[in-house]
């Protein structure tokens, strides 16, 4: 059997009361963290012994300028069971010496070497620790659920973000001085972007210092592999790549929300907006931005607190769909018609989202708010002017004051002898205002005081046809 020699180096430079301690083929090299205490060197070796551990004799620099003298080496290694320095191996009459280890024999641990000089009283002591690294990852293990995933990587040894290192003083007084050195990271990578579709995921899982992690906030919406890579605490990396896909099973609902612009005759994207309006509240709702899912059930709730406060236990719709694309427009009941829109009120809107293959579910919701309907008096104008300048050309609610919410409204208007000159019943958002002239179609009437009636009814049903809606308007030209 092949005998291998393990040698420290310790070099000590002439004239310079200093040395190093040296170990030519390690991978790592570190201090020792005792508190307050001098430090010693740890020398790493990733997968393999180390090969010589040498010190060279340099205390003739305090004696003997020629340095003809020569030094007693005593090589000695630390018991930790009996708390002992066990002497090795001495070399007398050297200016170096090799330490060689036993074939088969335990090489980790610490050791120490006392130089002195044969010719004064002089002597150094220097210690190290040896660490052989052989850390490697077995394989990963993972568990899948429609929460998260959870993946964990499988190594020998087992716990590699601390190792034990005694302070050889604290020892030899049976102290037993144990220190931990701690360290390791663990940064998992998947093939794929798992959460891509998602805004801002919670990517804390990638990185951490244990042998798992959890992929939840949202879990893994794509299927993927993962690539985990370990640095333990003497610095060593190692890589692993799983040889199987992780599928994804969990359900991810997006809604999508679009508010209908009356004046440009259009729809705009809501989804990140607050859904708050006034009556007819227009919206559609979509799905195609759910990820891993293939079943889809909408329902509409309204918050009956005017009905003893019941929170929103009251279905106003219910829509299931299996296509994609599917858009949705919600149907409110009113008045025994079904509205499309939303009426005054508190609403919210609830998108359940169903991989059917996997069994998963999770949902999503929204508010919405629409103002109650409302009416105050300087919603009406006091005078206006007819003269097609585009300013103030109609008798109409003034702009930023209009009724909120309202469904209906009658007004009528009358000239000083009680004749009617203007009417208009129906819909309080298609109401255009009067032009100023004879039911808005014939000749112009002529500057003076007109009298007005107004009559609303809200969206809620409330009716607004007290007196104040009675009053003057001043038509000018």
């Amino acid at each position: 059997m092949m005998k291998r020699i393990y040698v420290i180096l310790l070099l000590l430079f002439p004239l310079a009361a200093q040395a190093q301690l040296r170990a030519p083929d390690a991978d790592k090299e570190m201090p020792t963290t005792y508190l307050s205490e001098k430090e010693d060197i740890i020398f790493v070796f990733y997968d393999k012994l180390p090969t010589q551990l040498v010190v060279t004799d340099s205390l003739c620099a305090a004696a003997d300028a020629a340095c003809s003298a020569p030094s007693t080496f005593t090589w000695t290694k630390l018991n930790i069971v009996d708390t002992t320095l066990d002497i090795v191996y001495v070399e007398s009459h050297a200016s170096s010496s090799t330490y060689s280890f036993p074939v088969g024999g335990e090489v980790e641990g610490g050791y120490r070497v006392t130089v002195s000089r044969a010719d004064t009283t002089l002597s150094d002591t220097f210690t190290t620790w040896i660490f052989v690294d052989t850390f490697r990852i077995n394989g990963v293990a993972y568990t899948n659920d429609c929460e998260s995933v959870r993946l964990e990587v499988n190594t020998t040894p087992e716990i590699y973000t601390s190792y034990p290192v005694y302070n050889f003083e604290e020892v030899l007084q049976g102290l037993k001085g144990k220190r931990v050195l701690r360290g390791g990271t663990v940064a998992w990578t998947p093939s794929v972007d798992i959460h891509a579709g998602v805004d801002e995921p919670d990517e804390s899982w990638m990185n951490g210092n244990t042998h798992f992690t959890l992929i939840n906030n949202p879990p893994p919406l794509y299927s993927a592999s993962y690539t985990v890579k370990v640095t333990d605490v003497f610095g060593k990396e190692i890589s692993y790549t799983t040889p199987y896909v992780v599928e994804a099973i969990a359900a991810y609902p997006k809604m999508t929300v679009e508010q209908y612009d009356k004046e440009r005759d259009d729809w705009s994207d809501a989804s990140n907006e607050d859904l708050k309006g006034e009556a007819l509240f227009r919206l559609r709702f979509s799905h195609n931005q759910c990820i891993n899912t293939d079943k889809y059930i909408w329902k509409g709730t309204a918050d009956s607190l005017t009905n003893g406060g019941k929170g929103y236990k009251t279905p106003v719709w219910v829509d299931s769909t299996q296509s994609k694309n599917a858009v949705i427009l919600p149907r409110t009941p009113y008045k025994g018609r079904i509205l499309d829109g939303y009426t005054p009120g508190k609403y919210k809107v609830r998108l359940t989202a169903i991989n059917t293959r996997s069994g998963c579910v999770d949902s999503t919701e929204k508010l919405i708010v629409v103002d109650p309907s409302s009416f105050q008096s300087d919603a009406i104008p006091n005078a206006f002017t007819p003269n097609g300048d585009n300013r103030n050309d109609f008798f109409i609610f003034v702009d930023g004051s209009e009724p909120i919410s309202m469904e209906y409204v009658n007004v009528y208007i009358y000239n000083r002898s009680g004749g009617l000159v203007y009417r208009y019943e129906g819909r309080a958002d298609e109401w255009k205002g009067w032009n100023g002239r004879y039911l808005n179609t014939g000749n112009d009437l002529g500057e003076g005081v007109y009298f007005y009636v107004i009559n609303a009814e809200g969206w809620d049903s409330k009716m607004y046809n007290d007196s104040q809606y009675k009053g003057a308007v001043h038509l000018f030209r």
